[in-house]
């Protein structure tokens, strides 16, 4: 485990907020579509920011865990992926899911400033130098597009680019 990521540790008081939010996510009972736990890890994992670095720092091969990597590569194998591409597309999905929470907690930029920002930088992306940066900078200013990501896009990609690979054999 790298020395940055050692000093997380789970107290009870963590554990129980992350898993009273997992419930509250369960009870829900959302069921949009198969990958509705991705959105709901996302959301749980931003409204407790110290639970993703903690996951990701130490080996989690509790009875929790294993229910969770064994139910997705289930839904996976089920879906027509064979052993190997439903290992493959779990480490995507879950990859996404870590990767852009971490971004969203620590993306240095509020929402509510994304315009003002990108005018303040906008001399440091030239036109001549970076014409498509410079371009989506000048729709972020003008209020023609938000700037903001959005994590079910992501997601979405990954699923239909994944649907290639059902019932192949690698």
């Amino acid at each position: 485990i790298p020395l940055f990521q050692r000093p997380y540790t789970w107290t009870e008081n963590n554990w129980q907020a992350l898993w009273d939010d997992l419930m509250v996510q369960y009870e829900a009972g959302e069921t949009g579509t198969h990958f509705m736990g991705a959105i709901a890890a996302h959301e749980v994992l931003l409204r407790h920011p110290w639970a993703t670095m903690a996951l990701m720092s130490q080996l989690n091969i509790g009875s929790a865990m294993l229910r969770y990597v064994d139910a997705t590569l289930g839904c996976l194998s089920e879906a027509g992926f064979s052993v190997e591409m439903a290992d493959h597309a779990w480490n995507a999905i879950d990859s996404h899911i870590y990767g852009f929470t971490l971004q969203e907690i620590n993306f240095p930029i509020e929402a509510a400033e994304y315009s003002e920002v990108a005018e303040n930088y906008l001399s440091q992306i030239p036109a001549d130098q970076y014409p498509y940066f410079n371009q989506l900078a000048h729709h972020v200013i003008k209020g023609d597009y938000d700037g903001l990501h959005d994590f079910e896009f992501g997601l979405e990609l990954i699923l239909d680019g994944l649907e290639r690979f059902r019932h192949s054999a690698t």
